[in-house]
């Protein structure tokens, strides 16, 4: 008999187990092998803990939209709500009545989570005060255990980077932490204590297993013998021991085997996992428009629809669990439609091309057993006789309508895009990357089987787009460098770079600007034409025949025949009359081009600190009246029709059909007139299993195709796909398949192989705590709460300072707060409870001010915003602390500055803080907590500028030359920076910079480039950039960097308020002023410009 479900996190409390599955948690009575439901609803209940006496377990859920604590009674019901901070995990209970539990509340970064131990009866929560940790578990006598950097080893095997778990253990009940199993290369979690001895998971030995050692760290035992599937996680009550592996639960006596497999009926009806209709709006993957727009066809959620633009039904094309994409109409060269043309991939398939018959629907591979890899684009000829495919594999075919496949180019620097026929389907213009930072156009001649430069690039040329007529081809070029200087110092950029360009074809061609520039002519008929009808009227009537050979004799006259004159093409270059700036993409129909425009802005750190996207300026240019048109904002992409009479256009939640000849209307109708497409119309259903096979065989597939290295690093990647395959039976939720997905790319051993984001059915809208910027005690006489403390921020930023702070309200220290929005507070979880859902929002509070002296004001009401959000506000006092200690510790000799992450956030503060603080005699570069980017190389080129000499001026000062050279540099890291924070200080020691001070930092330097969705909008990333450096060559790859100078902050560092690293830092920043002093000027001797005595003759 085999489980029916998909079972993790295990707890046993006297025989009877509580674990996870579809969602809710589940607990098998003592004796029993059928499961009881103890959760429901929406949200996802995870990793339950008995309390010690098996009464209540402690939880976490998502029922409020965000990840909090609970408890429930053992024999289940109305659970009671813990914790408000959102991002929690459970640690375990310490007594019956206290929990302590793991978040980053109250931190600066989310990738610092510290403990809190919360009492359920009282609702007081502690801060433990031990910096970060995972776990924190209480032994016999006085003996502790903490665990750092514990996360789930099976998400990426084999780990042995900077933050592999770790160990310490206090002896004395003083927080005198020590770290054990040093010497152990694993990476470890999940301690329990077992008398004196710690039973832990490893990877140590390939495999993650149980094992336990004393306490330490010495006397090692093996307790689990799985050789195949990671143990994911366990729990021991007694001699009892439970633990999950490869979504079954295992039990056992302990020192006894592997022990047996549970075998637990989950009278479920697994509602997640029945097909339901979803909406078309919110999984609009592609679309195309038909000739003169009478029909349009979309994908949604992977599958086809064709439907007119507001009449009648859509009609769906295609199997059920196949995913298509790539959509695009075939026509005859008479302009008849006759086929539509998708990319499918079947659940257990690969890629394969389909031509579907739009009389009878039915469909038909072609291009016969082509292994495609990833097609990237398809675009179909205009005479309908060919196709253009690319792949991820930087290859570029054509395939005929019978199935003959041609590859006509190949690449080693980049895929080919942007593909693009002309009109009479002789040439195939694409994009093509040619050298380091240089990218041209390349024409295909299906005549002469040829492929060659159209141009010679400058910069960048893409975007290729033929026009109606073939006189002309347009492109987006960077060919013009108008540089800006910055506001904040002395330097300049070219954010202002791209235009629009025409190339015209022939030699004998004129510019498009130089079209409508008279008054153009009309045909109405001439004296001449009146007379050859008459002479017309008197010749012998001719027969059918005859008629039909000159019919067709004028078609092939009149036929368009493209041509291309190289020579001298590079001479024949137009720009057009337009601002430089921001131009991503251009389509030509008569007489305009359409273009897609990203606008020139800065980046708000503060908001999104990656440059989040919202869309472009959707807009172009007209040759008639010569001058730009505007048509709308937020658009993601454009497509014409064949005829290019209609375009049709996404702004997120509506496609829209414009005609090219008119201008749209203001209005915004489901209707001919206004353009807009009713997406409701289209009545999708998803069946989740058979969708969950495909996008867990495409997860696979894009892992396979993208991996930086062909032979996936000597790992059997067939093998994993089978592994895990089997598992995917048990799967009945979508927060599974994320699970499974997780551990299945685990096995690449790599970083950067993520998953995330997806269709989650039960998943709750976000009701998010507001706060108010501040720490705050509890005073039970008086049911109201102290201010403790009030955090301080950027006051002139929006979200970034304590509301508390703000000019009505002017809250102090000893400030007693009564009550939210009216209601009186009842105990210690009363003001988070009373912020539920207000975040951002504006709240009523009822303060009473500590007098001078003794005593209180009366109460009063005053108003505040409160946070979305804290961690901005406290990294900007974590930061300015920091930089506070080192200027006075080192006697101002030293600056500081801290660098978050290595994308535009990064780049932000590195300028915030280096502009004045390298005015210092050194400087300190905190990376620590760094979480990556892409910067680094600019952060670095700044500071291995060296100082050379001096500009001296009457009035202004001394300025050194370059003026942004710094002195001494002393870098300091720890094992949360990573990614391009790995590489950062590694560059740093071999460009010799300055000495490394800190702990050894993540290793993950394999970056990414998601491009490719899965079907319900989740993605996978795969790891595709790897880094080698010239001293480790791909070592820095699941080790990190390692410090020159390797110092912690321990425990009790953090206990009582050490920040040793820094110390350290500056201590060495100091000795490194001493020994390599910055250079200072020599102004004793200055330049004598007397004139000359004449000497005598």
């Amino acid at each position: 008999m085999k489980n029916n479900a998909y079972l993790k996190y295990p707890s046993i409390s006297k025989g009877q187990i509580c674990f996870a599955t579809d969602d809710d948690l589940w607990k098998l009575p003592s004796d029993c092998k059928t499961a009881v439901r103890l959760t429901s609803g929406k949200g996802i209940a995870n990793d339950p803990h008995f309390s010690p006496d098996g009464k209540r377990i402690a939880y976490t859920s998502s029922v409020s939209g965000q990840r909090d604590l609970y408890i429930i009674s053992e024999h289940g019901g109305i659970p009671e709500r813990m914790t408000y901070h959102g991002d929690v995990l459970v640690s375990g209970w310490t007594s019956d009545e206290k929990i302590i539990f793991q978040s980053s509340h109250g931190t600066f970064n989310m990738r610092e989570r510290v403990l809190f131990e919360i009492n359920t009866k009282t609702k007081v929560i502690k801060p433990l005060g031990l910096g970060h940790a995972s776990e924190l578990k209480n032994g016999p006598g006085k003996l502790r255990v903490l665990g750092r950097n514990l996360g789930n080893p099976a998400r990426w095997k084999r780990y042995r980077g900077g933050t592999a778990g770790t160990l310490w253990v206090d002896k004395t009940g003083k927080n005198n932490f020590k770290q054990i199993l040093t010497n152990l290369k694993t990476n470890i979690c999940n301690p329990e204590w077992v008398g004196k001895r710690i039973y832990f998971i490893s990877d140590h030995q390939g495999v993650g297993n149980i094992y336990s050692c004393d306490e330490n760290g010495k006397g090692i035992k093996r307790h689990t013998d799985q050789e195949e599937y990671y143990v994911r996680s366990f729990n021991i009550d007694g001699e009892e021991l439970v633990y999950q592996c490869a979504a079954e639960l295992w039990k056992k006596d302990l020192g006894k085997g592997n022990g047996e497999k549970l075998i637990i009926n989950v009278p479920s009806s697994f509602d997640q996992s029945i097909p339901r209709a979803v909406s078309p709006v919110e999984d609009l993957h592609d679309y195309v428009l038909a000739e003169d727009a009478e029909e349009l066809t979309c994908i949604v959620r992977g599958q086809i629809f064709s439907m007119p633009p507001w009449s009648g039904a859509p009609m769906r094309l295609g199997d059920e669990g196949v995913r298509y994409k790539k959509p695009s109409y075939i026509y005859d060269e008479k302009g008849d439609e006759l086929h539509l043309l998708a990319v499918g991939m079947e659940p257990e398939g690969e890629e394969e091309v389909f031509l579907f018959d739009m009389d009878s629907l039915e469909k038909k591979k072609i291009g016969g057993k082509t292994d495609w890899g990833k097609i990237y684009q398809t675009v179909a000829s205009p005479d309908g006789k060919k196709i253009a495919i690319a792949n991820n594999r930087c290859e570029l075919f054509i395939i005929t309508k019978t199935g003959t496949v041609t590859k006509i180019d190949t690449n080693k620097k980049f895929f080919f895009s942007g593909l693009n026929w002309s009109p009479d389907g002789r040439f195939l213009a694409y994009e093509c990357k040619i050298g380091f930072e240089k990218t041209g156009i390349k024409v295909y001649d299906t005549k002469t089987k040829k492929s060659q430069m159209l141009i010679t690039p400058i910069s960048y040329d893409g975007s290729p787009h033929f026009d109606p007529t073939g006189e002309y081809l347009y492109f987006v070029g960077n060919r013009e460098f108008h540089p800006v200087y910055n506001e904040t110092h002395f330097d300049l950029g070219f954010p202002f770079s791209s235009r629009i360009y025409a190339i015209v074809l022939k030699k004998d061609g004129i510019s498009p600007l130089e079209l409508h520039l008279d008054f153009e002519s009309e045909d109405s008929g001439s004296e001449d034409d009146e007379e050859e009808n008459k002479e017309e009227k008197g010749k012998k009537k001719k027969t059918k025949a005859e008629l039909e050979k000159e019919k067709k004799k004028k078609e092939e006259e009149e036929k368009l025949k493209v041509e291309i004159d190289f020579d001298g093409i590079d001479n024949r270059i137009v720009p057009l009359p337009i601002p430089l700036g921001g131009y991503r993409h251009v389509m030509v129909v008569k007489d305009k081009i359409y273009w897609l425009k990203e606008p020139v802005k800065g980046i708000n750190p503060h908001g999104d600190s990656w440059g989040g996207d919202t869309g472009h300026e959707l807009g172009g240019y007209d040759f008639k009246v010569r001058k730009p048109f505007h048509i709308d904002n937020g658009v993601w992409t454009m497509r014409t029709s064949r005829c290019k009479k209609y375009m049709m256009y996404d702004e997120g939640d509506d496609l829209r059909i414009i005609k090219t000849d008119q201008r749209p209307t203001e209005e915004d109708g489901y209707n001919r007139k206004d353009g807009f497409i009713d997406l409701k119309r289209i009545k999708t259903r998803v069946d989740p299993k058979t969708e969950w096979l495909q996008m867990y065989k495409e997860a696979w597939i894009l892992q396979r195709e993208h991996f930086w290295t062909k032979n996936m690093s000597k790992i059997n990647w067939q093998q994993v796909y089978k592994r895990y395959l089997p598992l995917l039976d048990k799967v009945h939720t979508r927060f599974e398949l994320s699970d499974l997905m997780w551990e299945m790319q685990g096995e690449l051993g790599t970083s950067h192989a993520y998953e995330g984001m997806g269709d989650y059915h039960r998943e709750v809208y976000p009701s998010r705590n507001g706060y108010l910027g501040g720490k705050f005690k509890w005073i039970e006489k008086e049911k109201a709460f102290e201010v403790q403390e009030i955090h301080s921020g950027d006051s002139w930023i929006p979200g970034a300072d304590s509301p508390l702070n703000a000019p009505s309200v002017g809250l102090k220290k000893k400030d007693l707060i009564y009550g939210v929005d009216g209601q009186k507070f009842k105990n210690a979880n009363s003001l988070d409870e009373a912020l539920i859902g207000k975040a951002g929002s504006k709240v009523n509070l009822t303060v009473a001010r500590k007098k001078t002296k003794s005593g209180y004001e009366d109460q009063e009401f005053v108003v505040v915003t409160t946070l979305v959000d804290e961690h901005m506000m406290l990294y900007r006092q974590w930061v300015d602390k920091n930089k506070e200690y080192v200027h006075k510790k080192s006697g101002g000799k030293l600056g500081y500055i801290h660098v978050p992450n290595m994308g535009p956030w990064g780049f932000s503060e590195f300028y915030r803080n280096f502009l004045t603080e390298v005015n210092h005699e050194g400087l300190v570069i905190d990376i620590r907590y760094n979480g990556g980017g892409h910067v680094s190389q600019h952060l670095l080129k700044i500071l291995a500028q060296k100082k050379v000499g001096f500009d001296t001026t009457r009035y202004f000062g001394v300025e050194p030359y370059p003026m942004y050279a710094p002195g001494a540099l002393v870098c300091l890291t720890n094992e949360h920076a990573g990614s391009d924070g790995d590489i950062f200080p590694h560059s740093f020691k071999l460009m010799k910079l300055g000495k490394l001070v800190g702990k050894r930092t993540w290793g993950g330097v394999i970056g990414i480039w998601p491009r490719v969705g899965l079907n319900d909008g989740a993605y996978t990333t795969q790891p595709e950039f790897s880094f080698w450096f010239k001293d480790v060559g791909f070592g820095v790859e699941n080790f990190g960097t390692k410090p020159d100078i390797e110092i912690d902050n321990t425990p009790k560092d953090f206990s009582v308020g050490k920040d040793a690293q820094l110390d350290k830092a500056i201590q060495v920043g100091l000795q490194e002023i001493k020994k390599n002093p910055d250079l200072k000027p020599n102004f004793k001797t200055y330049p004598d410009l007397k004139l000359p005595k004449l000497p005598k003759t």
